[in-house]
């Protein structure tokens, strides 16, 4: 094995070979029922997801690409995202390459990025059960912000931050929200109708005053 280079995609790289990377990194993942939208994306889907603006990071062992990430630019309006951020999306390494620290390298180059793209904060997430990339993420400074249920409906995700001016404003309150966002989300998928909206309202109205946004 060659000594293994992280760097911006380089033109010779497909967005097929990228496509291939994920399949085969999240293999595992879909056995164990954990199936993530962004994943199962073709390679010209990855590439107009991530638009002109879009970074595609990719680990190299030579010629032949054995991990890949991505940072977007997204607009936020959740309480711990406002306005202009990063989002992280499209990781993954290849199974015989796991354990020598290629995920983590992949962060800190996202992170590097990031930074030269003026992005205050970097935010992803992720399959609650896909706990390997909460744990990795948790070492390298990112924290569990939310607890939710995934768009296609048929799992829950959980949604990871870090802020990179090394200031977080909610720090006393982070890990309380939350808790209170996976509580409210099990009671919200365990009522009906319209009781399940009326409670989703006032807890949500509740959270938001406690964490005094405006």
């Amino acid at each position: 094995m060659n000594k293994i280079t992280i760097v911006e995609k380089p033109d010779w790289v497909s967005w097929n070979d990228i496509h291939d990377v994920l399949v085969a990194a999240h293999a595992d993942n879909k056995l164990k029922g954990i199936v993530m939208q962004h994943q199962c994306l073709s390679g010209e889907e990855i590439k107009q997801e991530l638009g002109s603006a879009g970074v595609m990071i990719i680990a190299l062992d030579g010629q032949k690409v054995v991990g890949v990430a991505a940072i977007e630019e997204k607009i936020g309006k959740q309480w711990y995202l406002k306005g202009r951020y990063g989002y992280l999306c499209f990781a993954g390494v290849l199974p015989d390459y796991r354990g020598k620290g290629i995920y983590t390298s992949l962060i800190k180059k996202r992170e590097q990025k990031a930074k030269e793209l003026n992005y205050n904060l970097l935010a992803f997430d992720t399959h609650k059960d896909n706990l390997i990339v909460q744990e990795i993420a948790q070492k390298n400074g990112y924290r569990l912000v939310r607890y939710f249920r995934a768009q296609t409906g048929d799992h829950f995700n959980v949604a990871m931050v870090k802020w990179l001016n090394g200031q977080d404003a909610f720090n006393k309150k982070v890990k309380q929200a939350y808790c209170l966002s996976k509580l409210l989300t099990i009671i919200q998928f365990k009522r009906n109708g319209k009781e399940r909206t009326r409670l989703t309202t006032l807890v949500c109205q509740g959270i938001n005053r406690w964490l005094k946004v405006k």
